[in-house]
């Protein structure tokens, strides 16, 4: 996760930091802010990762609800008249330290959002830094044999099978070097998955003559969307190593792809 860019936000209004050093989302102090609908009131604590949609609150958190969101220094209502091109909900602008201003949506859900770079010597950063872009983008997946999508909202699904034999579900992250999981069965850290499939075909998306090329363990082969072409995409089968095999090349053509998300 050295690859992505973390934030870091203050308030627009009372400038105190929203940075919570206790709270980790994604392994980095948290962004806190107050959050409220209709009657609910509470806390929620977003990733400071710019492109990383985890979130954590103490209150119910529902798809599809518009929220307003409070400084929790001076309490003062985070809002402004600009809406959502997505969705028309209002906009929360946020100041990202030396920067300039992030601006999310209220609506849970909608993924739109917005960087208005104040220094010129940051335009280029976010523009140019590879290991800023390559960090936040999607990759929009497809299954070699099938050529079905295999993401589902906020994650890409596998059917996995670990050394024991356990048969499950693997949740990855879409988003390219965010290496958050989750598997309905246990895999321990190092281990290598013994068969990883698709949950569309449920054919083994193992590449036979293909070897990670750090740890030299069994990868899987998927497709990702490009300009103009499918690339293949392979990313290591053992837990904890971050391989994955796109180069230069094709890594400027999935850029390319994604590029009206920024």
């Amino acid at each position: 996760m050295n690859d992505l860019i973390s934030l870091t936000i203050w308030c627009p209004i009372c400038n105190k930091s929203l940075m919570n050093k206790e709270k980790l989302i994604d392994g980095k102090p948290s962004v806190e802010l107050k959050i409220s609908d209709n009657g609910n009131k509470g806390t929620i604590w977003l990733s400071s990762y710019y492109g990383s949609y985890n979130i954590d609150s103490d209150i119910e958190i529902k798809q599809d609800q518009q929220y307003k969101f409070n400084c929790p220094h001076c309490e003062k209502q985070i809002t402004s008249p600009i809406k959502c091109e997505d969705c028309s909900s209002p906009m929360v602008p946020l100041n990202i330290e030396g920067i300039g201003i992030v601006k999310i949506c209220s609506k849970q859900g909608c993924k739109h959002h917005t960087i208005e770079v104040e220094d010129l010597e940051y335009l280029d950063y976010f523009k140019v830094k590879k290991e800023m872009l390559e960090s936040g983008t999607y990759l929009r997946t497809f299954c070699p044999h099938c050529h079905k999508s295999n993401a589902e909202g906020n994650v890409v699904r596998f059917i996995v099978t670990n050394q024991k034999d356990e048969t499950g579900d693997l949740m990855l992250s879409p988003y390219l070097n965010l290496f958050t999981n989750k598997s309905t069965i246990d895999i321990p850290e190092g281990e290598i998955a013994k068969d990883v499939k698709c949950p569309t075909c449920e054919k083994s998306l193992i590449v036979v003559d293909k070897k990670c090329e750090i740890c030299e363990s069994q990868v899987v082969g998927l497709e990702v969307a490009a300009v103009t072409k499918l690339i293949d995409f392979f990313f290591c089968a053992k837990k904890g190593c971050h391989w994955h095999g796109l180069d230069a090349d094709d890594m400027e053509s999935v850029l390319l792809e994604d590029s009206s998300a920024w």
